[in-house]
């Protein structure tokens, strides 16, 4: 039994059997340009496919939708991801300790980021992003614990190894230089993703009593690991189950060890982390952000794509929305461009139509806020005798970190004499 799978004009055959439904049949194949938010349980209608064959011709989704001989399952292209870079970080030097090249790498639940760097000058040559290869599985940290414990964890271990390295031949492609040349790499991520990336089991984070696997801080050979050149893999530390090893860089990046006052990082993704403290005392915690990234769960919601509202001001009886450009002009896609050219639309109430859209009733959810109000909720803050007052600087990271208005999220306790945007540490979500 056979299903054909076509994206662009390329067309392939997958051997399928009756039980499967559409989205198993992707999965099985290696396919990741479909989203499936909910991981496949019918809720966040996300997952649509066009199909032909028989009486079915159309739209359905994938995780509901069983497969048949013959039929023919048309994919929409990946949007291509723009990797955000602006912003501050602490540059430290090189060490010496290596020569060649190296590879940075952060795996975030939504995204996935690489650098190409320099060991001997620290030097960053080159960056690639693109979405994690795993959000076919789901789209937050559960949804992919639940996938491995389902019997997915070898797959999902293939799709992030596969994708990282892919992005590796293309850093060196880009930049002319070779493989042979790569003889290091960092990696980091939430601890459910440093699983995932190692294959190690990540049933244990998700029920109580939370234990991880590992909290990593270990070195893995590249080649076991599947990536394409000669060399080890360094596993960033995580520090529980929820607070990740992007969290540690985060505090290594912002400084915020040597600050001589209480200091608020937000690592603001799917999994919205935080820290704050001072010299070498930290406190750390989490809240979840991810629905306002990926419009998982939202009706109407979409990921950071173009077209996506990036931005909303009511300014003299005027809704202001600005939005990710649809169609940058091809004869200047450069970054430089995307990243200074953002249209702007303005509504008033009485014209709320947009895109063939009528907006009877507007409704945004902003993620900050989330982020703004897990910091306020989460009291291990305060058990640690830091008061929210006392937070000298505010460093929110993330590329949500760099579009962010200060007053957006400062109400209540919540505030910080000074903010800072961080270089993007962790680009997921």
């Amino acid at each position: 039994m056979k299903i054909y799978i076509r994206e662009k004009s390329e067309v392939r055959s997958i051997e399928v059997t009756e039980d499967m439904r559409i989205l198993d049949a992707l999965q099985a194949a290696g396919v990741t340009s479909v989203h499936s938010p909910c991981g496949g349980h019918g809720t966040c209608k996300k997952c649509v496919v066009n199909v032909r064959a028989g009486d079915m011709n159309g739209p359905v989704l994938a995780c509901q939708t069983p497969v048949e001989d013959g039929l023919i399952v048309e994919l929409e292209p990946e949007v291509k991801m723009e990797v955000q870079q602006s912003g501050a970080c602490e540059i430290y030097d090189a060490d010496g300790s290596h020569s060649g090249l190296g590879i940075a790498c952060d795996i975030g639940t939504t995204t996935v980021v690489c650098h190409l760097l320099d060991l001997v000058t620290g030097e960053r040559i080159a960056t690639v992003g693109a979405a994690n290869a795993q959000k076919i599985f789901g789209a937050d940290v559960i949804a992919r614990i639940t996938a491995a414990t389902h019997g997915d964890l070898k797959k999902q271990q293939e799709a992030i190894c596969e994708q990282i390295a892919h992005m590796i031949r293309s850093l060196c492609e880009q930049t002319g230089r070779g493989l042979d040349e790569i003889t290091y790499m960092a990696v980091c991520g939430n601890t459910t993703m440093e699983h995932l990336f190692t294959g190690l089991d990540p049933t244990g984070i998700g029920k109580a009593p939370f234990v991880p696997e590992s909290l990593f801080g270990d070195e893995w050979d590249a080649r076991e690991l599947g990536m394409p050149f000669d060399g080890k893999v360094y596993i960033v530390p995580s520090i529980a189950a929820y607070v990740g090893g992007d969290i540690t860089a985060d505090v290594l990046s912002t400084s915020m060890r040597k600050k001589g006052e209480p200091v608020l990082m937000l690592d603001i993704g799917t999994n919205g982390e935080m820290a704050m403290g001072c010299g070498n005392d930290f406190v750390c915690c989490a809240t979840a952000a991810g629905p306002a990234f990926e419009g998982a769960m939202i009706k109407q919601g979409m990921p950071a794509s173009p077209g996506a509202i990036s931005e909303v001001t009511y300014e003299d009886g005027e809704l202001k929305i600005r939005y990710l450009e649809i169609n940058p002009p091809k004869e200047d896609s450069s970054e430089a461009y995307r990243a200074n050219h953002r249209d702007e639309v303005i509504w008033t109430f009485d014209e709320a139509v947009y895109q063939g859209y009528e907006l009877k009733s507007l409704r945004f959810v902003p993620a900050d806020q989330g982020v703004a109000e897990g910091t306020e909720e989460n009291r291990a803050l305060e058990d640690a005798a830091y008061s929210f007052s006392a937070a000298e600087n505010d460093y929110p990271s993330n590329v949500v970190g760099v579009y962010m208005t200060i007053e957006s999220p400062m109400y209540g306790e919540f505030y910080a004499y000074r903010y800072v945007k961080l270089y993007n540490i962790n680009s997921e979500d």
